[in-house]
């Protein structure tokens, strides 16, 4: 019964009709789309008392979280530059020494502006036990692909003004003229 059910259904999905879908995008589309822009706008949001979050830095947000002992940095964004940005934001909310990095993963929006939080104090930063792998993999073995999606991805062959957002973050910072700071964890 079960092979009859399986070959019924594989006859009917391969003589339903396919319909040709529209690469056009609706105006109710593209307002959608110029509207999300706007979670995007640079700027440090209060979460709680101690948690803040760096939103429209680039295309990761960046969290810093406040003990009594100091900081903590989730994220570093992807180059120094936006990093810059953001850390001047952070001290306008605090001057405490950064004691620790935590990088959630290994893609370099998340790394690349680490040195710029860690030069100060030298913290410890925190990652997964696979990361050095995972950096090392995406940079060799696997790069041709991870270059060619992420040019579709990020729209890297569009004019910059034809660049609405990523849809999770305003823009990929990283470029030919970007400094990028990663630093290696010190625990894994």
């Amino acid at each position: 019964m079960k092979k009859f059910a399986f070959i019924f259904l594989l006859l009917f999905i391969s003589c339903s009709e396919q319909q040709e879908q529209s690469k056009e995008l609706s105006e109710t589309d593209q307002g959608l789309s110029l509207d999300h822009k706007s979670e995007f706008t640079q700027e440090v949001v209060k979460v709680t008392d101690r948690v803040f979050a760096g939103v429209g830095f680039g295309l990761a947000n960046s969290i810093m979280i406040e003990s009594d002992e100091g900081l903590v940095i989730v994220d570093t964004l992807g180059s120094e530059e936006r990093a810059i940005a953001l850390l001047t934001e952070f001290r306008k909310i605090s001057s405490k020494p950064i004691k620790a990095i935590i990088y959630t993963h290994n893609h370099l929006d998340h790394l690349g502006g680490a040195t710029i939080f860690y030069n100060d104090t030298k913290p410890e930063v925190y990652a997964q036990k696979n990361i050095l792998y995972n950096i090392a993999n995406i940079s060799t073995t696997i790069r041709p692909i991870i270059f060619e999606r992420s040019a579709r991805q990020f729209g890297i062959p569009l004019p910059v003004e034809e660049i609405v957002h990523q849809g999770i973050g305003g823009f990929l910072e990283i470029n030919s003229e970007s400094t990028l700071g990663v630093v290696m964890p010190t625990i894994v």
